[in-house]
């Protein structure tokens, strides 16, 4: 089982460059929807790629949420209520833009911030 905080970041040594960007592109699909969209992975799923979630914070004060999707982490589709039962999920999570660095950073690129619009 992974750390119970456990995170992207965390685990960037054990996932692949193609999952991660599997990740991203779930996650710019929310941000662009929805506004500022989380990732949370699963601590108990030892997959080779653990499953994970999407949340959109509708409060940034309270960080309070919307869940927007449950994801398998070898095929990137939705969890069956079985699966999802026997998941326990971090207690952290990250951003978008933090995900964008890490894949950045996995291809060994520069990721420049994004302009304010």
């Amino acid at each position: 089982m992974l750390a119970p905080d456990a995170t992207l970041l965390t685990i960037r040594d054990a996932v692949t460059v193609e999952y991660v960007r599997q990740v991203l592109e779930n996650v710019r699909v929310c941000e662009r929807e929805m506004g500022d969209a989380r990732v949370c992975i699963a601590v108990n799923d030892l997959k080779p790629h653990p499953s994970y979630l999407i949340r959109a914070v509708m409060d940034l004060e309270t960080e309070e949420g919307m869940l927007l999707m449950e994801l398998d982490g070898m095929r990137h589709r939705p969890l069956t209520e079985k699966q999802l039962r026997a998941l326990i999920w971090s207690t952290s999570e990250i951003t978008y833009e933090d995900v964008r660095r890490l894949i950045g950073s996995m291809r060994n690129f520069k990721v420049q911030p994004r302009k304010a619009t």
